[in-house]
C-alpha cells in the first residue's frame, strides 16, 4: 500500500493524508515520510464547443483582477476577443450566436500578469489549482499552450510553475467545433505557497496554423490567503507551543499548514484529527486514519473535531482510482452524524465521545465499478 500525508489549500489551506485499499494492512510503513509534492495535469477534451460553459468560476482569485498595465502584450481584439475576458467568470457563446469573439486570443507570446496581493496575513496565497478552458469553432482554435510562472513575496524574478500543451484536436475545417479543459493540481495540494503575482504567456498550438493562435475562454486560480487561521484554530495553536510567525517556517510555525516537526502531518490536521492526545511539536503518526480493505472497498478509520468546534474548518474524505492523474478526486465532508452512501461514493458511521469536542468516524469508500485500485484520503481545510 501507497500512503503519504499532504497539505494544500482549496481557498483555504488544506491537510491531507492518503492511501490506497490494496495493502491496507500495511499503511503506517511510510508513516513517518512525508510526500513528496508532485504536480498534475488533468485534461479532458470535447467536439462540442460549449462543453465546458459551465465549468467556469466567477469566485476565483482571479476573477475582478485587471492584468498588470505594460504586461499585457499581444492579445488580439479581433472580433470583440479582449484579454478581459480571460478571467471574467464567463465562458461566453459561440460565435455562430454570438457574431463575436467572447473570449481572449492571444498571439503566440501575448502574456498577462495579475497582481493577487498579500492575503489576510501579508504573507501571498496559497494556489490550490489552476483551470484553463479553450474553445472555438474550429478545433484547431480549441487545443491550448501556455506556460504559467509566480512570484513569490519578495521575490525579485518569477519561477516557472507549469507549461501546458494539449492539442487532441484536429485542425478540420472551419465550421468543425472542439474545446479543451486542463486542471493544474498537486498531490500535496499545493501549487505553490506565498504567491503574489502570476503571470501567464501562451504558446503556439497547432503547429503554427492559423498563427499558431487558440481562443480562451477563461483561466480560473483558486486558492487562499497564506497562513489563514480561523478563531477556534488559532487557540488551539496559541496553546499547544506554536507561537511562532505564521509562515517562517520555525519549529513553532502556527500556520494552517506548516509542519513545524516535520513529522509529515501538518498542524491543521493534527487539530482537526488528533483527538485530546494531537501535539504539533511531537509525532503524530499515531493519530493517523487505519485503513483496511472490506471486499474491494477503502474503509478508514479516525476521529474529527466536531463541527460546533472547528469554526470554518472542515475534513472531507476523498476518493481517486488514480490518484487524481486521470480520475479526479471526489470528496464528501465528514459529517457529525450516520450518513449513507447515497451516491456520494462514500459512506459514514459516526459515534460521539462522550465529554469530547471529537467524534469517533469509520468512512467507507465504494469499491470501483469497472474494479481496478482504489485511493482515499483526507483534506482538511480552514
Amino acid at each position: 500500500m501507497n500512503t503519504n500525508r499532504m497539505m494544500s489549500t482549496t481557498k483555504h489551506l488544506p491537510n491531507t493524508f492518503w492511501g490506497s485499499a490494496a495493502g491496507a494492512l500495511a499503511a503506517f510503513a511510510l508513516a513517518a515520510t512525508p510526500a513528496t509534492a508532485t504536480q498534475v495535469q488533468t485534461k479532458v477534451f470535447s467536439t462540442t464547443e460549449m462543453a465546458y460553459a459551465a465549468d467556469v468560476s466567477n469566485s476565483d482569485l482571479l476573477n475582478g483582477l485587471t492584468a498588470i498595465f505594460g504586461t499585457a502584450i499581444g492579445w488580439m481584439p479581433n472580433g470583440g476577443a479582449s484579454l478581459a475576458q480571460l478571467n471574467d467568470g464567463i465562458h461566453g457563446r459561440n460565435y455562430a450566436v454570438a457574431g463575436i469573439v467572447e473570449g481572449a486570443n492571444g498571439a503566440v507570446g501575448a502574456a498577462a500578469e495579475y497582481h493577487l496581493g498579500l492575503g489576510a496575513s501579508n504573507l501571498g496565497y496559497d494556489l490550490t489549482s489552476i483551470q484553463s478552458i479553450a474553445a472555438w469553432g474550429s478545433a484547431g482554435r480549441g487545443n491550448q499552450a501556455y506556460t504559467v510562472e509566480v512570484k513569490l513575496k519578495g521575490a525579485a524574478s518569477y519561477t516557472p510553475l507549469a507549461t501546458v500543451d494539449y492539442e487532441p484536436l484536429t485542425l478540420g475545417v472551419p465550421a468543425d467545433p472542439g474545446a479543451t479543459k486542463v486542471t493544474l493540481t498537486d498531490h500535496s495540494g499545493v501549487l505553490a505557497s506565498g504567491v503574489e503575482y502570476i503571470r501567464f504567456t501562451v504558446n503556439m498550438v497547432n503547429g503554427g496554423a492559423y498563427d499558431g493562435t487558440f481562443i480562451m475562454r477563461e483561466i480560473d486560480v483558486f486558492g487562499g490567503p497564506t497562513g489563514g487561521a480561523s478563531a477556534p484554530y488559532g487557540t488551539w495553536a496559541s496553546t499547544h507551543g506554536l507561537n511562532g510567525t505564521a509562515g517562517d517556517g520555525s519549529g513553532t510555525d502556527p500556520a494552517f499548514n506548516a509542519d513545524p516537526n516535520k513529522d509529515g502531518v501538518r498542524n491543521g490536521l493534527v487539530w482537526l484529527i488528533g483527538g485530546t492526545t494531537g501535539n504539533p511539536l511531537a509525532n503524530n503518526s499515531s493519530i493517523l486514519p487505519v485503513p483496511a480493505a472490506d471486499g474491494g472497498k477503502l474503509v478508514l478509520s479516525f476521529q474529527c473535531l466536531k463541527s460546533s468546534a472547528r469554526g470554518t474548518a472542515n475534513l472531507y474524505v476523498q476518493y481517486s482510482k488514480d490518484l487524481g492523474v486521470g480520475d479526479v478526486w471526489h470528496g464528501v465532508s465528514v459529517p457529525d452524524s450516520d450518513q449513507a452512501d447515497g451516491g456520494s461514493g462514500v459512506g459514514f458511521v459516526v459515534m460521539p465521545i462522550t465529554g469530547s469536542d471529537y467524534n469517533n468516524v469509520t468512512a467507507t469508500i465504494a469499491a470501483p465499478v469497472s474494479g481496478g485500485k482504489l485511493f482515499g484520503r483526507l483534506m482538511a481545510t480552514e
